[in-house]
C-alpha cells in the first residue's frame, strides 16, 4: 500500500501508445503533459482511457481504467483493467485523464469506515519491534497510534516511540515484526479500528520466586496510557519477602493498581492490603501490608494484577 490514489486537477493528454494488451503496461503521453499528472512517489493514480472518437468516455464501449504506478517525465507505467472495466488494445489516438472515478470514492468511504489510513512510502523491517519508515515520521504518527501490516499474515502494533525514520512498537507475543518483505501498511489515530485486537499478549518475568508462577499478562494502549491485566493460575514458590512482575511498556509516570486473587505463605490473603505499585522501568513491586518486602519467603505465592500507567 502506497497512501491513497492521487489526485489533479486538469489531468489530461492522448497517447498513441496503447495498441497492446501489455500488463504492465508503459505507454507516453503527449509532449510536456507527463507534469500535469501526479508525482507517483506519494501514491499511485488512475487515468481513464478512450478514443478521441468520443467527447464522452461512457460513450466509448472500449474505455478502460489504468492505474499508473510509476511516471518519468512523460512516460507512464500501469496495471490495467482497473474497477471492472477490460483490457483492451486501443487503436490510434487515445484521451489519457485523471477523472474522479468511483474507486477513488469507494477507498476514501472505507477508510472513513474502518478508520484505517493507507500509508505513503515503503516500511521496512529494522527489528523484531521497529519499522523503518520515510523521514518525516514524527509529523504523521504519534505514540499510541495503531497499525497494522502484512508479512504472508495480517499483524497489528501500538506505537510507542516515533523517530524521524523510525517506528517502535509495544513488544508482543501475538505479533512481531520479521525480517520479510512488508505490504499493506496501514496506520490509525482511532481508539478502535476495525480489526484491531482488544488486547496484546506479553511474556511476564518475575522476581522474589525459587519456582515462577504461572500467569498470563495482557495489555492494551489508548493515548499515553497503558493498561495491564495480569492473571496467575497457579502458584509459584517465594524464597523472599519481594515481589515483582514485567510490565509490557517502560513507565514514564508511576502509579498505582490494584489485585484480584492473592496467595502469601501458601495461603489465599484476602485480608491484607495489596497495592501493586508501576513505579519505574518495567517491573510492577507488589506492596503487601504497606511494604515492598511484605512477603513470605517460603511457600506458595501469587497476585493478580490490573491498573494502568503513563507511558
Amino acid at each position: 500500500m502506497t497512501g491513497f490514489l492521487q489526485t489533479a486537477n486538469n489531468a489530461k493528454s492522448t497517447s498513441t501508445g496503447l495498441n497492446n494488451t501489455d500488463a504492465p503496461v508503459t505507454f507516453s503521453v503527449g509532449a510536456g503533459d507527463g507534469a500535469k499528472f501526479p508525482d507517483t512517489a506519494d501514491g499511485s493514480f488512475r487515468v481513464t482511457v478512450w478514443s478521441t472518437a468520443y467527447a464522452d468516455p461512457g460513450d466509448d464501449t472500449d474505455m478502460e481504467i489504468l492505474e499508473v504506478t510509476a511516471r518519468t517525465t512523460d512516460s507512464l507505467t500501469a496495471t490495467r483493467a482497473k474497477e471492472g472495466t477490460s483490457k483492451v488494445a486501443h487503436s490510434g489516438t487515445v484521451n489519457v485523464a485523471l477523472l474522479v472515478t468511483s474507486g477513488l470514492r469507494e477507498e476514501l468511504v472505507t477508510s472513513f469506515k474502518d478508520a484505517w489510513i493507507p500509508v505513503i512510502g515503503a516500511w521496512t523491517y529494522a527489528s523484531a519491534s521497529t519499522i523503518t519508515v520515510p523521514a518525516g515520521a514524527a509529523s504523521i504518527y504519534q505514540k499510541g497510534d495503531k497499525i497494522k501490516w502484512t508479512q504472508t499474515t495480517v499483524k497489528y502494533g501500538t506505537i510507542i516511540t516515533v523517530a524521524d525514520t523510525l517506528l517502535t512498537i509495544a513488544i508482543n507475543t501475538d505479533y512481531v515484526v520479521t525480517n520479510a518483505a512488508i505490504s499493506d501498511n496501514y496506520y490509525s489515530h482511532a481508539e478502535n479500528p476495525i480489526g484491531f485486537p482488544s488486547s496484546f499478549t506479553y511474556t511476564l518475568t518475575y522476581s522474589g520466586f525459587s519456582a515462577d508462577p504461572t500467569g498470563t499478562g495482557k495489555f492494551w494502549i489508548i493515548g499515553n496510557l497503558c493498561f495491564v491485566d495480569i492473571a496467575m493460575s497457579a502458584d509459584g514458590t517465594s524464597n523472599d519477602t519481594g515481589f515483582t512482575v514485567s510490565l509490557p511498556v517502560t513507565i514514564v509516570r508511576e502509579g498505582w493498581g490494584n489485585t484480584g486473587y492473592v496467595v502469601n505463605n501458601g495461603t489465599p490473603d484476602n485480608t491484607t492490603v495489596i497495592k501493586p505499585r508501576f513505579q519505574s522501568g518495567t517491573s510492577c513491586v507488589i506492596w503487601r501490608g504497606g511494604l515492598a518486602a511484605g512477603w513470605t519467603n517460603t511457600n506458595g505465592k501469587r497476585c493478580n494484577v490490573y491498573g494502568f500507567y503513563t507511558i
